[in-house]
């Protein structure tokens, strides 16, 4: 329920990219990154509950689209300057390290699991 409300929020936020309300390109790839994750949270969670056979490439596709959200917004918040004072700065860049540092560490820990048994070493050190 909460997956459809959050995506019913982007999908409206999408829209209110079209009608020009928001008045940056940043902000935009934002609400569309923002999108393309909470999907992919309704979307694996609707497979697993009602199509099992077809969830697997859900989460593959995850693996992927996940971490580049992720990054993308990281690198957005990085550079995005509309605040010039220290705190906002400090939000900024401080949020956009921490997104990217997150979709690496995604990006590692998929690795991890891809190649090691689940109950290895490295497999429980990445969770």
């Amino acid at each position: 329920v909460v997956g459809v409300i959050l995506s019913l929020a982007m999908f409206i936020g999408a829209l209110r990219i079209l009608n020009g309300t928001l008045y940056s390109m940043v902000h935009t790839l934002w609400w569309v990154a923002t999108l393309v994750l909470t999907l992919g949270f309704f979307v694996h969670r609707l497979a697993v509950e009602r199509y099992p056979a077809s969830a697997h490439l859900i989460k593959e596709a995850r693996t992927v689209a996940e971490p580049a959200s992720y990054a993308g917004i990281g690198v957005m918040l990085y550079t995005h300057l509309h605040d010039t004072q220290p705190l906002g700065m400090f939000f900024h860049q401080g949020l956009g390290c921490m997104l990217v540092t997150l979709a690496a560490t995604q990006v590692l820990t998929t690795y991890v699991h891809s190649v090691r048994a689940v109950h290895s070493s490295a497999a429980l050190l990445t969770r």
